[in-house]
């Protein structure tokens, strides 16, 4: 891939309750930083409390792997990512210009 991409980055954490109180801090502040950046464009909460899942605009998989690893809880190995390189809906177009029914 070459370009700017979008990528869904689902993470999944293995924190404790002590772990979550020692981090949280810090790494609110570091992935506000990279929204700031405009590296992250949505931050979500996982609903089954396995960890979170962003939006994320890089050049590459591995900046964005990259951005990832060097968050606080990256670098405690508390949080990984799987990422999933994400775009607009490529048959929208040849429903365009197939024009209307």
């Amino acid at each position: 891939m070459s370009g700017t991409t979008k990528f869904l980055a689902i993470g999944t954490s293995s924190m404790t309750p002590e772990q979550r109180n020692q981090y949280m801090l810090s790494e609110v502040g570091a992935t506000l930083q990279l929204y700031l950046d405009g590296k992250i464009d949505q931050f979500w909460h996982r609903y089954d409390g396995k960890g979170v899942i962003f939006v994320m605009t890089t050049q590459t998989i591995e900046e964005a792997d990259s951005l990832l690893k060097q968050l606080p809880l990256g670098i405690a190995g508390l949080l990984t990512f799987e990422l999933i390189p994400i775009g607009p809906l490529r048959p929208i177009a040849s429903l365009l210009a197939a024009g209307p029914r």
